[in-house]
């Protein structure tokens, strides 16, 4: 598929790359599906491989959208991946199932020009090792920008960010920018894990960001979760991590997003689901960061 060339008002020729459109109607899962035109084998996998390198959206048809072969193809550099629905399809009929798969998140993204899109789909019953350097039951952010709108995550499990687990720090990678609106996060559970943190060993029920005391208020503007429930999510039996962490490499204050609403998240129901890892918390802002992509 070639690009086309644009004549600025400038007269400057820009390259415009094509968007890629693939309608995702295989429910099963495989490594030789199609989505070429004509083809009747289109399945997620095939779709987010033949979309690397460029932009596409996947549209999700109705139904259960069974992954049984590992996490799908990682985003390499350039790529802008949308995934979302089918228009016309109803609210939460369109499901990336992972139980039938052991030890697979369902994605990563881990490239600084990469980008992915998440839109009206149930994602669940994800799970990776118990291990503490397991992270991400359902995603994982490193470096790119990614957005989630209107999803929900049921029953996805890691030993930290049962859910979603994002670095949103520059000191061992590019860091990545995430923001999530209008989201479900339902009955997901950071794992009890063999290593023993000092305060807690079950980090982020649903979701775990990795941010960094000394860039604290750029970590800050990396990140956005808002208009968004909590249920039902399980982490630390402590006062840390029951649905959202927020934890530093060294300490120190913490920055949160505010605006979600909570509900009978095990185990600690008379604390905020925003939990705080610091040194100091009684001197933690509390404002909203608006960063990263909208809606």
């Amino acid at each position: 598929m070639r690009g086309q060339f644009l004549v600025t008002a400038l007269g400057i020729i820009t390259r415009v790359e094509p968007v890629q459109c693939h309608v995702v109607d295989l429910l099963t899962d495989s490594s030789s599906g199609s989505c070429s035109e004509g083809s009747t084998t289109c399945n997620l996998r095939a779709c987010v491989t033949i979309v690397q390198g460029t932009r596409g959206t996947c549209y999700l048809t109705a139904g259960t959208h069974s992954l049984t072969l590992g996490e799908l193809p990682t985003p390499v550099a350039s790529t802008a991946l949308t995934i979302t629905s089918q228009a016309g399809s109803a609210t939460g009929s369109v499901v990336i199932d992972g139980s039938g798969q052991a030890g697979s998140r369902m994605l990563s993204l881990d490239s600084a020009t990469a980008s992915l899109e998440i839109r009206g789909v149930t994602i669940q019953y994800f799970s990776i090792s118990s291990d503490r350097e397991q992270k991400g039951g359902g995603l994982t952010f490193l470096s790119g920008t990614t957005l989630v709108d209107s999803c929900t995550f049921r029953g996805c499990s890691a030993g930290q960010g049962g859910a979603i687990y994002a670095s949103v720090s520059t000191r061992y990678s590019d860091g990545a920018y995430f923001s999530v609106f209008r989201t479900l996060f339902d009955a997901n559970e950071a794992l009890t894990t063999s290593r023993v943190n000092a305060q807690c060993n079950k980090l982020g029920g649903a979701i775990f960001i990795e941010s960094d005391v000394k860039e604290q208020s750029y970590n800050a503007k990396r990140y956005t979760i808002a208009d968004s429930d909590f249920v039902d999510n399980k982490g630390c039996t402590s006062q840390h991590a029951v649905a959202v962490h927020v934890g530093n490499w060294q300490g120190g204050n913490c920055y949160a997003a505010a605006g979600v609403m909570c509900y009978d998240n095990a185990y600690d129901l008379t604390l905020p689901c925003l939990s705080w890892v610091c040194t100091n918390p009684s001197t933690s802002p509390t404002s909203e960061p608006t960063p990263g992509p909208t809606p």
